[in-house]
């Protein structure tokens, strides 16, 4: 991908404000309901949820699949604090090596792997330190695959 700067009468246009990320608040699916599918799930394992060890399983892969996924549920607004200043330059600001985990949306499985972003600021710089916590809030959501 290749970054080009604005034209000039392309700046007179940009809205101020950074984009708004919204997210679904409210789950149309309760806690309970999915503890009940992973209870389904060990059953067409072949496995017992009753015994002792898969006791608590059901409740526990709820909890670490609502914490893998809680960036569906952030707002970028609240991430940047306000770490967004004006500023006259337009030299492609570039993060790198900003480790990330996330999931797989096809199987529900960890990706691993190092994120890197860059920007031409047009006018406006993000703290530095504010993007991999963007990047923190784009991984903590289920993420689709590249062939």
């Amino acid at each position: 991908m290749t970054l080009a700067k604005s034209e000039p009468n392309q700046i007179e246009h940009i809205d101020n404000q950074l984009p708004q990320l919204t997210t679904e608040q409210q789950s149309p699916v309760s806690e309970e309901d999915m503890r009940q599918a992973v209870r389904t799930l060990l059953l067409g394992l072949g496995e017992n949820p009753d015994r002792e060890g898969l006791k608590d399983t059901p409740e526990r892969v709820v909890k670490a699949l609502k914490f893998l996924t809680s960036g569906y549920h952030q707002s970028l607004d609240e991430l940047l604090n306000g770490a967004v200043f004006h500023e006259d330059t337009d030299e492609m600001v570039l993060v790198r090596d900003i480790d990330l985990f996330s999931s797989c949306e096809h199987h529900i499985l960890p990706i691993l792997g190092r994120a890197h972003v860059a920007y031409i600021p047009n006018g406006k710089v993000i703290g530095l330190l504010r993007l991999p916590v963007s990047v923190k809030c784009m991984e903590d959501a289920c993420k689709y695959r590249r062939d």
